[in-house]
């Protein structure tokens, strides 16, 4: 067959769609069919599914780390510029394969300062994440709360911005009164914390109720769209097959 005929059997049409459209609707047909035969209960079609969804992220996971890190990061420097190349992939090369012990239970005790170097790399990645970009950005934004001018560029009453930077301000510091944990003794002999910290952390616990009941309500609406999305598309599907006008 040659390049020609290749080409119109790809511009075939099937239901107004082409060979690759039809395949993909199909495999997206039977695999939505195979994810919602859970309602009835576990059964192999789920499980299959499961399966293939699984081992296809985690062969993209691989073809990603290989192409950007171990091709683009280690490889085609040492390709490219090898001298100046050897100061950046050397150490990497060596943690890589110093880790590989761990696969050993014999060996595995010699992986343990790169284990521990992975896991204080990470924590600091996280809470220097946190604190720049949650902490910093919360207090900067708890600041401008009472900013007359951003009151007048936002287009709301001077007193009404107030009232909500005050709202703001006060679920803030409540939700963070609810975490304080510090105790003391009573005269009763028990470890209480202070009565004023109960009473107002009471309050926090019904701003934590409210973010909570939001985040739900977002999280069910996107999951809601997206079952909406679906049944919209299986009757697609179905209807582009179907002889109708």
């Amino acid at each position: 067959m040659d390049e020609a005929e290749t080409r119109r059997g790809s511009n075939m049409t099937i239901a107004g769609l082409t060979l690759p459209d039809l395949i993909g609707v199909v495999v997206g047909f039977l695999f939505t069919i195979m994810i919602f035969s859970y309602l009835i209960g576990d059964n192999p079609f789920f499980r299959l599914a499961l399966y293939i969804f699984i081992g296809a992220a985690t062969g993209f996971a691989l073809v990603v780390v290989a192409y950007n890190v171990l091709w683009y990061q280690m490889l085609l420097p040492l390709i490219q510029n090898p001298i100046d190349s050897l100061y950046m992939v050397v150490p990497g090369l060596i943690l890589g394969l110093w880790l590989l012990t761990k696969l050993s239970p014999r060996m595995a005790p010699i992986g343990n300062p790169v284990m521990g170097y992975l896991v204080g790399v990470g924590a600091a990645t996280i809470i220097g994440g946190a604190v720049l970009g949650t902490l910093f950005p919360q207090v900067g934004a708890s600041a401008s709360l009472f900013d007359t001018d951003a009151a007048a560029a936002s287009g709301l009453p001077v007193y009404i911005y107030i009232i909500r930077g005050f709202i703001i301000l006060a679920g803030t510091a409540l939700t963070l009164l609810y975490f304080h944990f510090g105790v003391r003794q009573s005269s009763d002999g028990q470890m209480r914390r202070p009565r004023w910290i109960e009473e107002l952390s009471g309050i926090g616990q019904i701003f934590i109720a409210m973010t909570f009941g939001v985040l739900f309500a977002g999280v069910y609406s996107a999951a809601l769209a997206a079952l909406v999305e679906r049944m919209s598309f299986l009757l697609n599907s179905v209807l582009q097959f179907l002889p109708l006008g």
